[in-house]
Parts: structure tokens; sequence; C-alpha cells
């Protein structure tokens, strides 16, 4: 027998009293087909958020180290996801967030190391003019 998502619901719809009809088997089949196919869907959904929210850090790192914020929290949800259920989604999602957090931590620090000697040399500027 084929599978639900297979069977066209036309097909369910025109079945009638004189062709084959659905039995309380078919229905239990079905039922049980779409509740592993929701559960699938879950855990798909359950995975995919923490690695979304590590590309958008990874996208927002030389945004003043805002890419930071969104990698911490998508590198703790993948660190406790992955501790209940490991998967290559849960996986990448913690490398992603690491690299992503050691590149916003040099990038502000290079900020502020610039912004430092940018406030020497102004200092230093306006002292010998006086």
């Amino acid at each position: 027998m084929e599978s639900f998502n297979e069977m066209d619901t036309n097909q369910l719809n025109n079945r009638n009293s004189t062709t084959q009809q659905l039995t309380q088997d078919d229905y239990l089949k079905i039922g049980l087909e779409q509740e592993k196919r929701r559960q699938y869907m879950q855990k798909r959904r359950y995975n995919r958020l923490p690695l979304i929210f590590s590309l958008i850090g990874l996208l927002l790192t030389f945004v003043f180290g805002i890419g930071a914020v969104f990698a911490v929290i998508g590198l703790i949800m993948a660190f406790k996801r992955y501790r209940k259920a490991p998967s290559k989604p849960l996986r990448w999602a913690i490398v992603i967030s690491l690299i992503t957090v050691f590149i916003c931590v040099i990038y502000v620090f290079c900020l502020f190391y610039a912004f430092i000697l940018g406030a020497l040399e102004i200092y230093s500027t306006t002292e010998s003019l006086l």
C-alpha cells in the first residue's frame, strides 16, 4: 500500500463503496505516518535554530561586535541541545559560534586599540600646540 503522503486527497475522496475502502488499519498507518512526519519536522526545527543564530552572528561580526551576542546565544542553545541529541547542524552551530565569538573579540579589541591610539595622538597634537 502506498503511503499517505504519496496518496492524493482526490484518490481518498473518489473511493466509493464499490472500490476498496480504507480500513481501520489504513487509518492507523496514516496516523502513524503523520505523527512520524510531525516529529521529524519538529526535530529539524529544534536543530536549526542555533545554526540560524550562529550564522546571523557571523554576518553581524563586523558591526561593532554585535554578532557576538547572537553567536553566544546560538552557542548556548547548541551546547544544551547537543548534549540531549547530537546532530550535525548542532555541531556546525557550535563551530560557527566559536569562530564568530573569536573574530568578534579580536575585532572589538582592535577597535578599542585604534580608538585609544587615536585619542592619544589627538592628545599629543593638542599638547604640542599649546
